[in-house]
């Protein structure tokens, strides 16, 4: 078995491929690029993404602007534009590019393209990094090796023709899931689950809080319950602890009461009669003074007249002084 050479592949150029650009040769491979694309169903999508035709214009006519994005995880096909004739004693092995590959983009579907097969070749690519990969119609996107074989083979594979191809390719695509192995699909369950989830918990989370505080109510309510009746109990139980020390303090109250009460009078009375004892004898010190007075006769005068009536004032005095002493 021998691989093509680039100047083998250029000297059977013609003969192994058609719609191509012999400059895409180089070393032991020929470089194909995107004839059309066929985008994974998108359920979560409002606008789906149509088949995108790349054929419709030469390869050289195509302004630049023409480019297709393949979104971190999605899954795309895309068959080439040139169509590849292998003879029936040369096969070739569908490879990678390494300039996709360092984006992200790995064909997923690196085969053998089998003897005597004419028609398009397919890429079934997933985008495994964390951006978006652009594809242009002059974009290379998968390179074919040619392999001499010993000898011609006895089945070789048959045609296939571009109509039959792309039908065959947009069936095939239609069935794909949107992202590599439903990536997408099971992330939306799961989020949906999650939310199930959360919603359940949320619900029973406001329930259990409505029966806690219930519970809480219920056991305030025994508690508020039980203190009344115990601060009840313990009320009459204190009360009757306290009765007999109570009429005690006011036994005692009530003896000190009388004594201080006696003792008060007492003193009142010793006071008063040391005070009636000082008038009386003020009184007597007052009457024995009158009465060693000498008496004066009235002879008719004013003077005389005047003492007169002194003395018998302080005799009126005398005897109200006297009165108010035997009365205390």
């Amino acid at each position: 078995m021998t691989v093509f050479c680039d100047s083998t592949i250029l000297a059977k150029f013609d003969e192994l491929i058609r719609n191509g650009d012999s400059r895409r040769t180089k070393g032991c491979a020929y470089s194909f690029v995107a004839g059309k694309i066929f985008p994974s169903p998108q359920p979560n999508s409002l606008i789906q993404k149509g088949i995108i035709d790349w054929t419709i214009h030469a390869e050289k006519e195509w302004p630049g602007e023409e480019v297709y994005e393949v979104c971190p995880g999605e899954l795309v096909t895309l068959r080439t534009r040139e169509i590849v004739n292998m003879p029936i004693d040369v096969c070739g092995i569908w490879n990678q590019t390494d300039a996709l590959s360092r984006k992200g983009l790995l064909l997923v579907n690196i085969s053998t393209v089998p003897p005597g097969y004419q028609g398009h070749l397919t890429c079934t690519f997933v985008n495994f990094g964390m951006s978006r990969v652009r594809i242009q119609p002059g974009t290379r996107v998968a390179k074919l090796m040619f392999l001499s074989l010993d000898c011609a083979t006895s089945s070789p594979s048959k045609p296939w023709e571009t109509q039959v191809y792309d039908s065959s390719m947009s069936a095939m695509a239609s069935e794909f899931p949107a992202t590599f192995l439903g990536i997408s699909e099971q992330s939306r369950k799961l989020e949906e689950l999650v939310a199930t989830g959360v919603s359940k918990i949320a619900s029973a989370t406001e329930n259990l809080k409505l029966d806690a505080i219930k519970q809480l109510n219920a056991s305030m309510d025994d508690a508020c319950a039980n203190f009344k009746a115990s601060a009840t109990s313990d009320t009459r139980s204190v009360v009757l602890k306290a009765f007999p020390l109570a009429l005690t303090a006011i036994l005692f109250l009530a003896i000190a009461q009388w004594g201080a009460t006696k003792i008060l009078t007492e003193n009142v009375e010793a006071v008063s009669k040391a005070r009636a004892d000082q008038i009386e004898e003020k009184i007597d010190k007052q009457l024995d003074s009158v009465r060693s007075k000498p008496v004066f006769v009235y002879s008719g005068s004013e003077e005389s007249k005047a003492l007169l009536e002194r003395m018998k004032a302080l005799e009126d005095q005398i005897r109200v002084l006297e009165a108010e002493a035997k009365t205390k």
